[in-house]
């Protein structure tokens, strides 16, 4: 460990030095709702500090097992919990940078940083709001003031965009539109109706005529021949509604038709043999009994064992 890292992390690894730095530090409005008696070190889990060395530094532990095992001592990032007056918890992250030179690729770093220090947090604490995350840069280079912008929203070309979308992802619910909206998206339409109704208990005639409209629309004929693969599996609809409309409104070769209701034949036969095997299993037949009625094979069997040992526990 260099030395500027031991006096880093020797330094603020003590809860009243690192109290001390936040009084001076930390804005009053984030100040305020922090109680700081409540200050406490996090340990991280060994996936947490794993998964950072790999992010950071693009190594493959066990490749570069020397290497990693030298990074973990040297990762100088302090993490500390607070809990704010309000009742809700604050993570409280301080960075060091140690070059001469600051590093114009920060922001992205202490992106993944704070964003693994946060899921490390979820996953040990299971908690139903996150907690607010703020970070302290410690930087002591030769070239000052620090010359790079730590807000990863203006390293982008467009920073306007950049602040509005970036980690906002558009949300696209299907269940939000009508289908009537769904035939009005062209091509892709048909698999947006697919996935609709994917878990609907029910699937009636007229959604069906909806994906045959939808799967007309797309020119695309091996996709097109998926999507509607992927309703007949997964709809609870009438298969022979499915197949004769699918006959009727698309001009399709009649192999492909002939496979797609030899695979609804295998699919139920199937889920015929599991039925059989869960109720053989509850009446303690033995795995070879189970077996040889329903011709099912050893890992499918051990699934179903392992679904019903679950069922039964919640």
């Amino acid at each position: 460990m260099g030395a500027h890292d031991l006096q880093f992390r020797n330094t603020f690894r003590d809860p009243d030095m690192f109290r001390e730095a936040c009084e001076i530090y930390l804005p009053k409005e984030v100040k305020d709702k922090i109680n700081f008696s409540t200050l406490k070190l996090r340990q991280m889990s060994g996936s947490f500090i794993r998964n950072l060395i790999i992010q950071q530094y693009n190594i493959d532990p066990q490749k570069d097992a020397k290497l990693f095992e030298q990074l973990k001592e040297e990762i100088a990032d302090i993490v500390y919990s607070c809990e704010c007056y309000d009742g809700s918890q604050v993570l409280l992250i301080s960075h060091a940078e140690h070059q001469s030179k600051a590093d114009k690729d920060f922001p992205i770093r202490n992106a993944l940083y704070d964003i693994s220090a946060l899921k490390d947090y979820i996953d040990t604490n299971k908690p139903d709001k996150y907690p607010l995350v703020i970070s302290f840069l410690v930087y002591h280079g030769k070239q000052s003031p620090y010359p790079y912008p730590t807000d990863i929203n203006q390293k982008f070309e467009h920073s306007d965009l950049a602040k509005k979308y970036f980690l906002k992802p558009i949300l696209i619910d299907y269940g939000q539109y009508s289908d009537e909206q769904l035939l009005g998206h062209g091509q892709l339409s048909g698999l947006e109706i697919a996935f609709k109704h994917s878990f609907d208990d029910e699937v009636d005639d007229n959604v069906v005529k909806n994906l045959m409209q939808g799967l007309q629309k797309c020119s695309k004929i091996e996709l097109r021949r998926d999507w509607y693969m992927y309703a007949l599996k997964t709809w609870e609809s009438s298969a022979n509604t499915m197949i004769k409309q699918y006959k009727n409104k698309l001009s399709e070769d009649e192999v492909f038709v002939m496979t797609a209701e030899q695979q609804l034949i295998a699919k139920g036969a199937l889920l015929k043999a599991q039925e059989t095997a869960i109720n053989m299993i509850n009446k303690g037949y033995s795995d070879n009994d189970v077996e040889e009625l329903t011709g099912l094979d050893k890992s499918t069997l051990k699934e179903i064992k392992k679904n019903i040992k679950n069922t039964t526990r919640h």
